[in-house]
Parts: C-alpha cells; sequence; structure tokens
C-alpha cells in the first residue's frame, strides 16, 4: 500500500454514504407532499380544461351572434342601397334575392344590383290627381288616361 492510501472500516463506510444520502434526500419531499402535488395537479389540468371548455363554448356563441349581425347589417346596407335607387319598399326582397344570386367573388352586391337594374327597371305609377277631375283622358297623358279611370272607379 501507498503512504497516502486509507482503508475504511465497513462502520465508516456506512458513516460515510449515510451522511451523503441524507444531505441528497434532505431537497427531497416526503411521500405525503409527492400525492399532494399530484393531486393538485390532477386538479389544475381538470379545472383549466373545463374553462378552455367554457371559453370555446362562449367563442362559438359570440361568433354565432357577430355572424347573425353582420349578415342583418349586410341586409340592412342592401336594402337602403335598392332604396336609392328607387326600389319600392315591397319589391326590395325579390330584388335582393334575385341580385345577391348574381354576387360573386368578382361582382359586389352594388355591381350586381346596378346590372338587374339596368336589366329589369323598377315599375312605377303614377297618378296625378290635380289634373282635370271632370273630363276624360286624352290619348296624350297618361296620367290623364289613369284618373279617368280612377274617377269611373269610384263614381260606380
Amino acid at each position: 500500500m501507498a503512504d497516502n492510501e486509507r482503508t475504511f472500516t465497513q462502520e465508516e463506510v456506512d458513516s460515510i454514504v449515510g451522511a451523503r444520502l441524507a444531505r441528497e434526500r434532505a431537497g427531497m419531499p416526503t411521500t405525503e407532499e409527492l400525492n399532494a402535488f399530484r393531486a393538485w395537479q390532477n386538479g389544475e389540468s381538470r379545472r383549466e380544461s373545463e374553462e378552455l371548455t367554457a371559453t370555446k363554448a362562449t367563442l362559438a356563441t359570440a361568433q354565432a351572434d357577430l355572424e347573425a349581425a353582420n349578415k342583418e347589417l349586410n341586409k340592412v346596407k342592401q336594402e337602403s342601397y335598392l332604396t336609392g335607387k328607387g326600389i319600392a319598399k315591397e319589391d326590395i326582397d325579390y330584388y335582393g334575392f334575385k341580385i345577391n344570386a348574381m354576387v360573386t367573388d368578382k361582382k359586389t352586391f352594388e355591381q350586381a344590383a346596378d346590372e338587374f337594374i339596368e336589366a329589369h327597371p323598377a315599375k312605377t305609377v303614377s297618378v296625378d290627381f290635380g289634373g282635370n277631375l271632370g273630363g276624360g283622358a286624352s290619348k296624350d297623358s297618361p296620367n290623364n288616361a289613369m284618373n279617368a279611370l280612377l274617377r269611373r272607379a269610384v263614381k260606380g
């Protein structure tokens, strides 16, 4: 044996290993602490999962509400556009239906509306009650002819 080599008894080895294990275990949690941590972790995971499910449901409801509001806004804009083009209120649904069928990725509602209205102009009737109430209609005046027909219908 060399001069600086030392031999240990079993008792000394046990003491050294025991001291080292005690130092290592000092930072480790107990079995009860580990079980409590795992229970907390499982509860957190479950709570987060429930919160995520609730958040997804809220988001889906909000998206549906937004979609419905956007549809209603578009309908109001379309009705306003058609009214501005002289389409009668009672004809707006018909015109809107026909025009929306023409809308594509390359053709906006307004473009389709202008095209459809040009091809199918709104029918208007003009009645002038301020004209000749006692006389007949002349061939040259549609208003006078309409007035005469209305007067005859009212008289009987």
